[in-house]
């Protein structure tokens, strides 16, 4: 997703993110790379919903513990990525952050013993 920098600082502004420390071009950047990252961080919560669906369905009430510790741990570990305030840590960690958010979603899927979403599409 393609949005202004101007854009991603007012929408990270209103979603609480700390203000960023660097240059002020490393945090024109940052501010767009970690936008998109909450965008991406909404479609990650919706495929984790769909293994929790898979999850009750196939694994009923007993699951239900499981789905809030995996939602608890997605939410410390995305709270704990978006705290970041350099600006270059955000920029050297552009490529890895999105995977690290894919990988979470398929480690809650196989904890929870379903499919990750994508490998449920096909």
């Amino acid at each position: 997703m393609i949005v202004t920098v101007e854009l991603a600082a007012k929408k990270n502004a209103e979603l609480g993110f700390p203000a960023l420390v660097g240059s002020e071009r490393q945090i024109a950047w940052a501010e767009q790379i970690r936008y998109n990252l909450w965008v991406d961080k909404g479609r990650r919560t919706e495929e984790n919903e769909f293994a929790y669906s898979q999850a009750r369905k196939e694994h009923g009430e007993e699951a239900e513990k499981q789905i809030e510790r995996m939602k608890e741990l997605f939410e410390k570990k995305c709270d704990k990525i978006f705290s970041q305030t350099s600006a270059s840590v955000w920029i050297e960690r552009r490529y890895e952050l999105p995977r690290m958010l894919i990988g979470m979603n398929h480690s809650i899927a196989r904890g929870l013993g379903v499919k990750p979403y994508g490998d449920n599409v096909l």
